[in-house]
């Protein structure tokens, strides 16, 4: 029988974890494949390529003639030229590697980001271990392999969301400044899609707290909390004025309808799914 010592039983399920999850990626990396299929191929992968070439020339781009006869691309709201893990990857790697490589260490991000929201929340490590597969192993993340914009940026929700839990229950600047970092980090990670559904499930974890503790205690509380996306949007502001700046032109220099601009990628008429069992639509509705 083989026993473990006591030193290592808190890290044996995340690195079974990650083991697990590399599994889904080396061998097609070992064979010389890689996942490069729809937007990973056509978007990610090509732009990741164009920033490293600019980043090891030292400059920005803010004008690149390459695409599309000429286009802000530090201003691309789905990737973000200054997301800290790329500026890593890139200055050694080509976009090829850069955009391959992310997709296993956001998957590792998230599965180990739910490990550790769930044994904060007093799970058992059997149940943290199943609950931090189940998310990073399959559902949404591995849904999204070839949609990084999205992936890239769910990765980082389970952090955000143990971050907020943290916050309320220890409100210290230290547990301020954690949130606020991961929330930023999230924003430059991908599609700022994530980071509202991400917020509507901080909101709603932030009032079943509420209701959960005094009123007076919870109160001392919300001043604190409500800094932190104030705090998220100084940290993240490189990326999000100039997002800011190109979102009310659209490719026929107009202004973006309202419609045009919720319904990108996911209509809101889809918000429904959140409370219907037919996830998916049906061959009338769904597009």
């Amino acid at each position: 029988m083989i026993t473990v010592p006591a030193s290592w039983r808190p890290v044996v399920g995340p690195v079974a974890l990650l083991a697990l999850v590399a599994a889904l990626f080396v061998p097609a990396w070992l064979q010389g494949r890689v996942f490069g299929t729809f937007d990973l191929a056509s978007h990610t992968i090509p732009i990741e390529d164009l920033f490293a070439r600019y980043q090891r020339a030292g400059d920005l781009p803010v004008w690149t003639p390459e695409i599309q006869g000429g286009f802000p691309l530090v201003a691309n709201g789905f990737q973000s030229f200054f997301y800290l893990p790329h500026l890593f990857l890139r200055q050694a790697l080509p976009g090829v590697w850069v955009a391959n490589l992310s997709l296993l260490l956001h998957l590792w991000l998230g599965g180990l980001g739910m490990w550790v929201l769930l044994r904060r929340e007093q799970f058992a490590p059997a149940a943290s271990f199943l609950g931090a597969l189940l998310f990073s192993g399959g559902g949404y993340l591995v849904g999204r392999v070839t949609l990084p914009h999205l992936l890239f940026a769910a990765a980082w929700a389970p952090w955000v969301l143990a971050a907020v839990f943290r916050l309320w229950r220890v409100p210290r600047l230290s547990s301020f400044l954690f949130a606020s970092a991961v929330g930023a980090a999230q924003i430059f990670a991908g599609h700022l899609q994530i980071v509202v559904y991400t917020a509507l499930l901080a909101a709603i974890a932030c009032v079943m707290l509420f209701v959960s503790m005094s009123v007076r205690a919870g109160l001392r509380r919300v001043p604190l909390v409500l800094l932190v996306p104030v705090a998220i949007g100084l940290l993240a502001s490189v990326h999000l004025l100039p997002v800011a700046e190109l979102l009310p032109e659209s490719l026929r220099s107009e202004r973006l309808v309202g419609q045009e601009l919720f319904d990108v990628s996911y209509p809101s008429t889809h918000l429904l799914t959140w409370l219907t069992p037919n996830v998916f639509g049906s061959q009338a509705t769904y597009v």
